[in-house]
This record gives structure tokens, sequence and C-alpha cells, in this order.
């Protein structure tokens, strides 16, 4: 019975967070559309649109040519839009639309595209350095096959006491050679 409670509880606690995580990625929306209502002043539109089952590319489409926004959406979205909009200011119906198919929005001047969301991948977890360090004669045994530079450096400088700065143009760059 304590072991069935407990995966009830954890199923609650993953949920919320679940929700928490969803509701803080459309507040950023929501604030990233308000400051834009400045530049795009259609944003703050309102619009009057009823579909029925229709693709969500035909429904923003709609949207866009009522209003004269620049909008593109990904062609992998495959959603059917059944909606009744009355007088709702479209960035409150691009931020209903990001919530319920999981979309998001990347804007580039005035131009807004509809993309899929994608959850950022779990924390990197890095793999050990291959450096070797012989303090008789000072020399380094290197394999940076995919490593970023500044990590190499910062990884030199632990084990041989040695300060080793990697330049700014070189930060997070992969394969380096070393001569």
């Amino acid at each position: 019975m304590k072991i069935k409670r407990r995966y009830i509880l954890s199923f609650i606690i993953c949920l919320l967070s679940a929700t928490a995580l969803s509701q803080n990625r459309i507040d950023s929306l929501r604030f990233e559309l308000d400051s834009l209502t400045v530049d795009i002043p259609a944003l703050q539109h309102e619009i009057d649109l009823s579909v029925s089952k229709i693709s969500i590319q035909e429904f923003i489409r709609s949207m866009a040519n009522l209003t004269d926004l620049n909008i593109s959406i990904a062609s992998n979205i495959k959603a059917t839009v059944s909606n009744n909009f009355s007088k709702v200011p479209v960035k409150d119906v691009l931020l209903f639309l990001c919530r319920e198919y999981e979309l998001d929005l990347i804007i580039t001047g005035n131009i807004i595209s509809v993309v899929e969301y994608r959850p950022f991948s779990e924390e990197y977890i890095s793999k050990p350095l291959k450096i070797e360090y012989t303090s008789a004669d000072s020399s380094v045994s290197l394999d940076l096959r995919g490593d970023s530079s500044s990590r190499v450096a910062h990884a030199i400088t632990e084990i041989s006491d040695v300060n080793v700065i990697c330049p700014p143009e070189l930060e997070g760059q992969t394969g380096l050679a070393v001569c």
C-alpha cells in the first residue's frame, strides 16, 4: 500500500514539474511577443477566425493574411485545428497554439517562424580527457578528438600547474590541431 502511494505521489510530482516547465516556456514566449508588439503592431491586432478541421499550416496562413504578419510554419508540423476565436489578439492565438500543439516561435526581424518545440536535451556528460603530462621533459601527450579547446586548456592547467590560456577566438572550438 505504501509503495502504491509513493508511485502515485511521484507521478503527481512529475506531472506538476512538467506543467511548471511548460508554463515557464509559455511565459517566456509571452514576454518575447509583448516586447515585439512595438516593432510588429499586428501582434496586437484582434482577429475573428472560426475554423473546423483544417491543417495548422492553413490556420496560421489565414491568420497571417488577415493581419499582414510575416509568419512561416515548419512543414513537419502535423496538426488539425478546430477553433473559434472572436476578438482575440494575434499574440494570444500564437501563445495558445504553442501551448496546445507543443510549438515554439523563432523571431528573425519581423518574421515569426513557428516550429516544433524541442526541449533542451539532457545535460552533457563529459568524457574524461586523454592528456598525459611528463614533468621530466615538460611534454604533453593529447588525444583531443571532439573536445573543446577551453576544456582542454583547463585540464592541462590542472595536471601540469602551468597556466594555459585559450585565446577568445578559439573558445569552445573542437577538433583543433596541436603542433
